[in-house]
Order: structure tokens, then sequence, then C-alpha cells
């Protein structure tokens, strides 16, 4: 009855799921709403000292941070579940001790139960790009995608493209779940195999063929003047398929088939909020922007720490956090960990390497100071006093839920 009911609902009108899904979790949140919190415990990743993490929310889901913060798998110790309306209370009492808090909290809900300021990290972004006049201008477009385009010519990859309802089956079961499972282990996000179907109906596959052999695919689909990338998977999830610029040549032809059909955009789907995320990383060098609103993520990461130590600071240096600011556009935030004060190069280099369109400001947090020559580039603040013990940021664009 269950699988009945949401084919049903996958088939109404695009504005319409995306009214129910938004309501949907702020719904569960009223009628459920006992969050569990645990406190983790483990080595940093960045600092290699032995730090503590407080974090709010359900399993897996809220584990994406955690798996970045530390070394290994963490011990977990769960201190309770506890009622929506009182929750931000019972995490301020734990709190002490550790080094951060994070809370998944749904985004339309938050802002009545959570009150002092936190960093609002979405769970998931999107990114999106215009198809070019010239759409081979996509194969010219930086050293990287040079790289990977000789790749592909070298290893004689070519296109192959069937319509809507053909393979579906064998690319879901045979390319794109063993991907997903290999690529992002126990935090993979598998589509529902009727829910790919159903949005996919009316749209193409593209494959990339070797010699008459399938190894890597792409379900796209056309609505309006945006070409969606739906879905991605190399044969049985094999890593080296994607060495030998399977993937790469899938996204070259996509942007290809969008200027065929006369498309205006191209959707590269979802990332997650970090910009040294690898995925984000590859999106980007193909034209991809971030967008402020990603239709089906419902979910923040509430971020919260009480003072900047080495594992915080390292924590925020590997993994520079895209956030929502006061204007519910996008910012970014990463830190330089040196003994001195950071130099010009530092804060050229690191603006350089992390700026990624759609983002409207990147701050750069040097603790130990900067250099007096030190001067930010355009839309780019140099910090050196990221938060105060009273739990208010300073210099920092941080969101107010309230």
């Amino acid at each position: 009855m269950n699988q009945v009911i949401r084919r049903s609902l996958w088939r109404l009108p695009q504005e319409w799921q995306d009214s129910l899904k938004r309501l949907y979790p702020c719904f569960l949140n009223l009628m459920n709403p006992q969050i569990p919190v645990a406190r983790l415990y483990g080595k940093a990743k960045a600092s290699g000292q032995p730090a503590t993490l407080l974090v709010a929310g359900e399993e897996p889901w809220v584990d994406y941070l955690p798996s970045r913060f530390f070394a290994d798998k963490p011990q977990r110790e769960l201190l309770g579940s506890f009622s929506l309306w009182h929750l931000e209370r019972r995490v301020d009492c734990l709190e002490p001790g550790a080094d951060l808090t994070v809370i998944r909290a749904e985004q339309l809900s938050a802002p009545f139960f959570f009150r002092k300021s936190y960093l609002a990290v979405p769970g998931w972004l999107n990114m999106a790009g215009r198809v070019p006049d010239d759409p081979t201008s996509a194969g010219r477009a930086n050293r990287s995608v040079k790289d990977d385009m000789r790749l592909g010519k070298r290893e004689k990859l070519e296109l192959v493209i069937s319509p809507s309802g053909t393979d579906f089956d064998f690319f879901y079961q045979t390319l794109y779940v063993p991907f997903m499972v290999r690529r992002h282990g126990d935090l993979a996000i598998i589509r529902d195999a009727d829910w790919l179907r159903v949005h996919f109906h009316g749209g193409a596959v593209l494959w990339i063929v070797q010699e008459g052999a399938r190894l890597a695919a792409l379900l796209v689909k056309k609505r309006k003047q945006t070409l969606y990338l739906l879905a991605v998977g190399v044969r049985n999830g094999d890593p080296n398929i994607a060495r030998q610029g399977a993937i790469a040549a899938l996204y070259y032809h996509a942007i290809q088939f969008a200027h065929q059909l006369g498309c205006s955009w191209i959707d590269f789907g979802a990332v997650r909020p970090s910009l040294s995320d690898g995925l984000l990383r590859f999106k980007r060098k193909w034209g991809g922007s971030l967008a402020p609103n990603k239709r089906d993520n419902h979910y923040n990461f509430l971020i919260h720490w009480r003072e900047w130590n080495p594992s915080v600071a390292g924590f925020v240096a590997e993994n520079p956090l895209v956030y929502r600011n006061q204007s519910n556009g996008l910012s970014a935030i990463t830190a330089i960990v040196r003994d001195g004060p950071a130099t010009q190069e530092d804060a050229t280099r690191t603006a350089h390497i992390l700026w990624t369109d759609g983002l409207d400001d990147l701050s750069i947090i040097s603790a130990s100071g900067w250099e007096a020559s030190a001067r930010p580039q355009a839309r780019t603040s140099l910090l050196t006093r990221p938060y105060c013990a009273s739990g208010v940021c300073a210099g920092t664009a941080t969101l107010s839920m309230s």
C-alpha cells in the first residue's frame, strides 16, 4: 500500500511534490520530536589529537560531518533522546568538553527551536551551469578537463545513446547501485528504483563503451530548458573505470547532448557542503556553480564550537564549509593552520583553490594572525578571531537561526 501511495505522489506535478516534501519533515518533527543525542570519541583526522563531538540527530543522516572529523570510526555513547522543544537546552548542558557540536535540523522548523547562533550548513547542495554556445569548449575549459579528454581518446571511449526505458534494470543493478556503494560506503544514498524510473521516463541513457563493452552510463532527462543528470554509474562499481576517464567522458557528452536538445542549463545534481569534496570539485571544473536551494534537501547541520582549538581548526581547514548566510545565500569558511602569521601567498592560493561560483563570500581564518602586507581577494575576508566564548562568531557571517 505504501508503495502505491509513493508511486502516486511521484506522478504529481513537480511543484506539488516540492511543497509536500518541504512540509513532510516539519510534520514529522512535530509528531515524533524525540531526537537522539550522542557523544563521539576518537582521534581527530586533522590534528591527530583525542577529540569529542556532540551530535544530535538520527543515524546515518547525521554521520557525514563526524566521518570527516575523525580519523577512524569513533566510539559512540548515547546520552538519550530528547524532545525537540527542549533539545537546545539539553545540548547546552551536555556541550562542555565537546570540541564541536553538530545538530541535524529540519530547515522550516529549526528557527522555532534553536535560538543561538549556529553555522547552518546544508545537508546537500545543488550544482548547475549554463550550456556553452560552443559545446566543444567544455573540452578546453581547464588543464584537468584537457587531461580527462586526452585520456578518453587514448582509451578509445565512445558514446552510445539509448532511449528512455531501454536497459534501465541493467543500469540500476549493474552500474548505479554498485558504484554508489563503492564510492560512498555506509554514507551512500541510493535512489529508489521506482522513483528513478518515474523521473527518468522520457529521458535517455548516455553509455560510454569501449570496444563494444559498456563501461559507464548516465541517466539524463530534459525538463523545460534544463538537462538533468539524474544518476551515474560504472560497471560493477569498478573504480578503475572512472580512472580511465569514463565519467569525465560522460560529462563531456552530456554537455554536447544538452546543446543538441536546445537546453540553456545543465543540472549536475547534488554535492556535499564542503569545498574540498571531490565530487563538488569535479562538477565545478565542468562549469557547475553552487545553487542556494536544493529541491529535495530539507535539513541543515547546525554547527557550534566553544573555542578554536587545533582539532576544530584542522577540521575547517580540511573541510571548507559552505553555509547559509543571513541573506539566505551561500558563504564559505576555511582556515589556515600554521605556526606564524599567514602570508599574502597563503591568502591568494587558498582563494584560488577554493573559490566556487555561487558563493557570496569566503572567510579565511588564521588564528595565528596575518602578515601586515596580506590583503584579501575579491569577496574574501581574512579573519584572526573566529569565535568567542560567549557563542558569538567574531568577524564571520554566522547565520543566527533566530
